[in-house]
């Protein structure tokens, strides 16, 4: 199996999980897509759970997963936050992958820890793969919890009072200059807020449309099956994402077990 014949869940759904061999639970991958859901949301941190039949012609699981983390681009751009979860059944091998900005937060020592803490091994072994991935998958995600929002926007609390001087004069100057363009000022912004008043009525009309389909793919009406695999939820979760991973990037960091 190559990378590319690994199907994209941003792609096919919006989700987090790609189950190719079949090992999950239908419900299991709902609650890693509302995990890291959460946790993307909250910090922009991105997870994909990734099960394969095998990693050959690769000549390594690891050297699969890293492959697929590159092609994929999982993480956003330019912070690079993203982390590969792969299990391949056949290897019996579990590689976590992760990002060039995850080095503070999950260095290579931290994510063998993990592996051994959450007992993933003795659980697949007992073929526990639903208990042993969120084990594992929960852990990862308190880890990255820790991840701060942004630090791309940040300002010193010694430069406020001056900022705050700053504005208040802009504001006053600003009042002065608009109050006799006030009545063509409020046509203008009356049509912006129509405007988006439509958009958002556009919005609403889509996510009802959304709803409609996902349900009736839910009750087999729409087939969902891709040619991958019978259990493929691919219609529900479409708010987790926009079609694509952020644009992150690894340089094979991370560690891994076998079961």
């Amino acid at each position: 199996m190559t990378v590319q014949e690994v199907p994209n869940p941003q792609e096919l759904g919006g989700s987090w999980t790609s189950d190719m061999a079949e090992i999950f639970e239908p419900e299991t991958e709902a609650q890693l897509n509302r995990l890291i859901s959460s946790l993307e949301t909250k910090n922009g941190a991105e997870i994909a759970v990734v099960a394969v039949p095998e990693t050959a012609p690769a000549p390594s699981p690891k050297q699969f997963a890293t492959e697929l983390f590159n092609y994929w681009k999982i993480g956003k751009k330019g912070e690079n936050n993203g982390l590969l979860l792969l299990v391949s059944r056949d290897d019996r091998r579990v590689e976590i992958e992760t990002g060039l900005g995850l080095d503070a937060q999950l260095p290579d020592t931290k994510v063998a820890a993990i592996l051994e803490e959450s007992e993933i091994s003795s659980r697949f072994q007992e073929s526990d793969f639903d208990g042993g991935i969120m084990a594992v998958t929960q852990a990862l995600v308190e880890t990255l919890s820790s991840l701060p929002q942004s630090d791309r926007i940040s300002f010193s609390s010694e430069s406020a009072p001056e900022n705050n001087k700053f504005w208040s004069g802009l504001v006053l100057v600003l009042c002065i200059i608009l109050v006799p363009w006030s009545p063509w000022l409020a046509s203008y912004f009356r049509y912006f807020i129509d405007k988006k008043y439509r958009q958002e009525r556009q919005e609403q009309a889509l996510a009802r449309n959304r709803k409609t389909t996902d349900k009736r793919k839910s009750a087999g009406v729409i087939d969902t099956n891709d040619g991958w695999g019978p259990d493929y939820n691919g219609g529900w979760g479409s708010s987790f994402g926009d079609g694509s991973f952020g644009g992150g990037g690894s340089d094979g960091g991370g560690a891994g077990c076998d079961f």
